[in-house]
């Protein structure tokens, strides 16, 4: 299908970095980029080791857009 371009005339376009040993944000992100692929948007996944995710996120910014789960571990 067509690609949803910006102002410029580039195809808009992102990567979204996840933690690959979690397989529940592994199809979440899957899921996503199918849904933006229908509006155009095309998604790169980009699967990292967790502590290189939270690194990437957190002290380079070195990313477009991430998937994260965070807990306390705290249930009340």
């Amino acid at each position: 299908g067509a690609s949803l371009e910006d102002a410029q005339g580039q195809a808009v376009s992102f990567t979204l970095a996840v933690n690959a040993a979690n397989s529940a944000q592994s199809r979440m992100a899957a899921i996503i980029q199918q849904d933006l692929q229908a509006l155009g948007i095309a998604v790169q996944i980009v699967a990292l080791e967790f502590r290189s995710l939270i690194q990437r996120v957190t002290q380079v910014r070195d990313f477009d857009a991430a998937l994260l789960a965070l807990s306390s571990g705290d249930a009340d």
